[in-house]
């Protein structure tokens, strides 16, 4: 999936995501904290920033075992946790994509 948005000064949801941070959800994630401003405002990350481009993947393989009540005790695992390692399988196409994008 792809979308494309404008920057304009802070991103919509960034107090939600700063709650969600002083929340605790990001486990150990603190990076995530630590990078909250260039999250939330892309002109820090590229000076003069007039849009981003977001990119997103669908984990799920067609079923949706885990809605409703659960019926077991058995572990409900993250489905981004049951793939490749997405910084080896995505950023190969992220470099190619950024590099015609510059082109």
């Amino acid at each position: 999936m792809v979308r494309f948005a404008a920057v304009k000064g802070d991103a919509p949801g960034s107090a939600a995501f700063a709650q969600w941070l002083a929340d605790g959800n990001q486990a150990d994630m603190q990076w995530l904290e630590r990078s909250l401003p260039k999250r939330t405002d892309p002109g820090l990350v590229l000076e003069g920033a007039r849009s981003v481009i977001m990119l997103g993947i669908n984990y799920g393989k067609g079923t949706e075992d885990a809605a409703g009540p659960r019926e077991s005790e058995r572990p409900i695992w993250a489905r981004y946790a049951l793939n490749l390692d997405y910084h080896d399988t995505v950023k190969p196409g992220l470099v190619k994509a950024g590099k015609l994008i510059e082109a």
